[in-house]
């Protein structure tokens, strides 16, 4: 999972540098938001899908990833429920990644 390994480590750096667990005050500042996470979220979910594929064991995190890809590709900004999810989603992401060996 090489390719994985790779984009998880640079989506874990990223989040860790940047503050997504108190959602977002504004429009411009949850597009920001939106905008930094793009680069790292879609490389994750496709190495994950490329490499985990529908392996029963790495299905939660997943689709997970999916989720969060989809959400910051998707999300209104302007939707504050919906980005304080998302941004939620993006921290507990982090999270489990971490907790993962993906060798």
């Amino acid at each position: 999972m090489v390719k994985t390994n790779a984009a998880a480590r640079n989506y874990e750096s990223f989040t860790t540098q940047e503050t997504f667990g108190g959602g977002c005050i504004n429009v411009y500042q949850c597009q920001a938001a939106l905008d930094l996470l793009q680069p790292y979220t879609t490389p994750l979910a496709e190495a994950l899908d490329e490499e985990a594929g529908s392996d029963p064991y790495w299905k939660g995190l997943v689709d997970l990833a999916d989720n969060v890809s989809t959400g910051v590709q998707y999300t209104e900004p302007a939707d504050n429920k919906a980005m304080n999810a998302l941004l939620k989603d993006v921290v507990k992401l982090r999270d489990e990644l971490g907790e993962h060996d993906f060798g």
